[in-house]
């Protein structure tokens, strides 16, 4: 069985270092997973919630939960700069999105 947290699938968890030798884990979140947590049957044309509206429940889900998100096109999506953008937020957990 896979992590989880909030009832999302965790994709993977990795380690990295916050300042000069502290370790911290920070559990990354695929936000296709997110969305088929939050709206299910959203990847089966089953439920087609406006654009704004996932958006603003991404928002809130990374909210209460203590997620950051990161979004970038793939160009210049680096999983490495979304774990360090977590870290810099102070939190553990990270959203991801690949826009291409």
């Amino acid at each position: 069985m896979s992590k989880q947290i909030a009832g999302v699938d965790v994709m993977e968890t990795r380690t990295d270092v916050k300042g000069e030798d502290e370790l911290v884990n920070v559990d990354i979140i695929n936000v296709c997973d997110l969305l088929e947590h939050l709206y299910p049957g959203y990847f089966d044309g089953e439920c087609n919630p406006e654009y704004e509206e996932t958006g603003r429940a991404i928002q809130a889900w990374a909210a209460i939960n203590g997620a950051e998100i990161y979004c970038r096109p793939r160009e210049s999506f680096f999983m490495y700069q979304a774990i360090e953008q977590a870290i810099k937020a102070d939190k553990t957990i990270v959203i991801v999105e690949d826009m291409s």
